[in-house]
């Protein structure tokens, strides 16, 4: 099951969003195919979008390419279960059943929504925000049925969860947060909506949602990206059995706001038809978060062990400065340090409490006494998520890879028994990619990381773009995709004295893989040429030449190569891209030297040039992360939205070794 979701601009304060559900059917198709609820194929070969005449699932009519049309935003009923919460303190277990958000609580909400006392606008405004179509957008002539809209998923991701059921016929509900400011849940079965949750700090966006004005997109909800903590005792391979909370079984979630605010918030979703908000973590305000800036860093799931004491953690960044001076700049290129966002934080799962954190020393920071350790690099913020890697597979955090916008990529090491949070984490700046006027690079997205090796030298390969998320039409910033090798790989790099040591690589470290495309010929050729480049290199970087060009997406290592998308804000002379949306592309290179892994532009049997490292997307527009999928008995695909492109790897599942157990 394939789920979607989806935005459409809107010359008005309210965009609209939708959640659709389709299928990837292996038999359809060259090779397997993304397929309707009738069971033919749903996207257009030529345009990489959904054809108009698809019928998603859930949906009772044909609505292919239209957002609004179908899916979850057209199965909304009357009453909907909508809660908020609205205590004055912050939250701990709160069941939400006694925070509804309707008009009958409008007494305890106007105040919380900023109206001065009208309580008959905060009426109407609660009834539409609980779903009542009060300004008739169906055109059905009534405005006492449901609203069959919901806000637009513009940055956050849905997901799914199984609760139970048979793994036939699995019982799982959908999660999704959007900038109408609710968390959803949702039947997978028939898109039918379970509930909603919209945080109190966001009840001051209602009325502007409502009056819906013209002006563009200026309001932001839960934009934030969502953590899924499932605990399921009793499930077993091939079977599912039911999520049982008396056998300790339960679902947790965690979301951020992104641009909607400084929070995040954790749900208790064990019980679906009973949610409970656990905790929040209030960012920018005095105590510990203060430094934290927007909520844009995805919180990982891992653990951490102090002394002998294991305990189940959450790590995540500072977040974005977000101040709207520095937005103002759109062609800025100088790397100046931030005022928020300049952080690293690591909490108890359960209850949100802090149990490290590192920052910047800038002594204006109202958190820098408060902060665990203090880092004199750390200038800019931080809105990436942190990469969490467990090297020796015993399930506790080891190191941590993050980068920031001054273009920087960070190593943590965690040093797992440590007797004191002052003792638990060491890092520092493993390289520098930054710099002023052309050179001013950001790190949006962390590094993808893999375990490998090349001549006996094990070590860890970090791959990651550049790229400016939040002004993606900039064409000042000369922006690259690097591969850095990591050669410490079981413990923290440490100099000739044993000392840990983070040393701040550069350009100059790394071989220029652009006009290159190193060892072609022989594979004994191609062999030296590698060898030559481990013995003087540290890694290497590709320029993205496009006018424009920039990495804002995840990229992905899959068997020894690296997958990642680009963006181009304009379409070239010729191009028939739709105007203003620009061009995506795919990557596919070798890990090793960044030589092109699969055919898209030389000739069979033909040398490869460097011009087969990339092939043009069909769909317009800013690309998605890729997404790798293991059809069963098939061969691996490779998805960017819903384009599906050809796998560099035919047969993944080969066997290296195995053990005979004795008694």
């Amino acid at each position: 099951e394939l789920y979607f979701a989806l935005f459409r601009p809107m010359e008005t304060v309210r965009w609209l969003g939708n959640v659709k559900r389709y299928r990837f059917d292996p038999n359809a198709g060259d090779g397997g195919a993304i397929v309707d609820q009738l069971g033919y194929e749903a996207i257009d070969p030529n345009t990489g979008s959904f054809k108009p005449g698809a019928r998603s699932f859930w949906s009772d009519e044909l609505d292919g390419d239209n957002v609004a049309k179908g899916g979850m935003a057209n199965e909304f009923t009357l009453p909907r279960t909508i809660y908020t919460y609205t205590g004055a303190s912050a939250p701990n277990n709160v069941t939400l059943a006694s925070h509804p958000l309707n008009e009958s609580a409008v007494g305890t909400l106007e105040p919380l929504m900023g109206l001065g006392g009208d309580i008959v606008q905060a009426t109407n405004v609660l009834q539409w925000a609980r779903g009542v179509d009060l300004q008739d957008e169906d055109l059905d002539d009534s405005i006492l049925d449901a609203r069959p809209s919901m806000g637009d998923i513009l940055h956050s991701r849905p997901q799914v969860v199984i609760y139970g059921g048979t793994a036939a016929s699995p019982d799982a509900t959908l999660f999704a947060t959007s900038n109408e400011g609710y968390f959803h849940a949702v039947d997978t079965d028939d898109g039918s909506e379970l509930f909603a949750f919209m945080p109190k700090e966001l009840l001051p966006n209602l009325d502007d949602l409502y009056d819906n004005s013209e002006g563009g997109k200026d309001i932001y909800g839960l934009d934030g990206p969502m953590t899924l903590w499932t605990v399921n005792n009793s499930g077993t391979a091939g079977t599912t059995t039911d999520i049982v909370s008396s056998e300790g079984d339960f679902v947790h979630a965690y979301f951020g706001m992104r641009r909607g605010g400084k929070n995040y918030y954790s749900l208790d979703l064990t019980n679906r038809n009973s949610p409970i908000l656990k905790w929040m973590i209030a960012g920018g305000v005095s105590g510990d978060f203060s430094e934290m800036g927007q909520t844009w860093s995805r919180m990982a799931k891992s653990k951490v062990r102090m002394d002998t004491t294991t305990t189940d953690v959450l790590i995540f960044a500072g977040g974005f400065d977000g101040d709207p001076s520095r937005e103002e700049e759109y062609n800025e290129t100088a790397r100046d340090g931030d005022d928020s966002g300049r952080a690293i934080y690591i909490v108890n799962a359960t209850t949100g409490a802090l149990i490290w954190s590192g920052g910047t020393d800038d002594a204006t920071s109202p958190e820098t006494d408060d902060f665990t350790t203090k880092y004199a690099d750390m200038d800019y913020a931080i809105p990436s998520d942190v990469r969490v890697v467990d090297i020796n597979g015993d399930g506790l955090a080891d190191i941590l890879f993050v980068g920031d916008i001054g273009g920087q990529l960070w190593r943590f090491d965690i040093h797992n028994g440590a007797s004191t949070a002052a003792d638990l984490v060491t890092g520092g700046v493993i390289a520098d990619f930054g710099g002023d006027d052309a050179n001013n690079r950001r790190f949006f997205y962390p590094p993808s990381v893999a375990l490998t090796q090349y001549g006996g030298d094990l070590f860890l390969a970090l791959a990651v773009g550049s790229g400016w998320r939040v002004h993606p039409l900039d064409k000042v910033i000369d922006d690259r995709f690097y591969m850095l090798r990591q050669t410490a790989v079981y413990e923290a790099p440490k100099d000739a004295d044993g000392n840990i040591t983070y040393t701040k690589l550069n350009h100059d470290n790394l071989y220029d893989a652009t006009d290159n495309v190193i060892g072609q010929g022989t594979d004994t050729a191609k062999a030296a040429a590698i060898t030559s480049l481990w013995d003087s290199k540290q890694g290497w970087y590709l320029n993205l030449e496009k006018d424009g060009e920039k990495s804002i997406a995840d990229a992905v290592i899959l068997n020894n190569q690296i997958v990642f998308t680009s963006y181009e804000p304009d379409p070239p002379a010729g191009s028939t891209c739709t105007a203003g949306l620009g061009l995506g592309y795919t990557y596919f290179v070798s890990l090793f030297d960044a030589t092109p892994t699969m055919r898209f532009y030389s000739a069979d049997n033909a040398d490869l040039v460097k011009e087969d490292r990339i092939s043009t997307l069909d769909r317009p527009g800013i690309p998605a992360s890729p997404v790798v999928y293991f059809p069963p008995g098939g061969d691996v695909k490779i998805l960017i939205g819903p384009e599906i492109l050809p796998s560099p790897i035919s047969n993944p599942t080969t066997r290296t070794s195995w053990v005979a157990e004795t008694e």
